[in-house]
């Protein structure tokens, strides 16, 4: 087993590589698509919840109003 593995890995020959750069170009434009449908999910859930909480809060502090006070 050769000691110096860098030399091994640099000495081993190199395969052309069939991706092509409008492939890669296409992959990404692709995968900022999908992370920017992915953004705009979370943001519409994130408002959605804080409107039901906003709701839910308003609802509560009325229901808890005209109950009156708990001895």
């Amino acid at each position: 087993m050769p000691d110096d593995i860098r030399t091994v890995w640099q000495s081993q020959t190199k395969k052309p590589s069939n991706v092509s750069l409008e492939l890669i170009r296409r992959k990404a434009r692709r995968l900022e698509g999908t992370m920017h449908q992915q953004v705009v999910s979370i943001y519409v859930a994130a408002l959605v919840v804080v409107v039901m909480a906003l709701y839910i809060s308003w609802q509560l502090d009325e229901i808890l109003f005209r109950m009156g006070p708990v001895r």
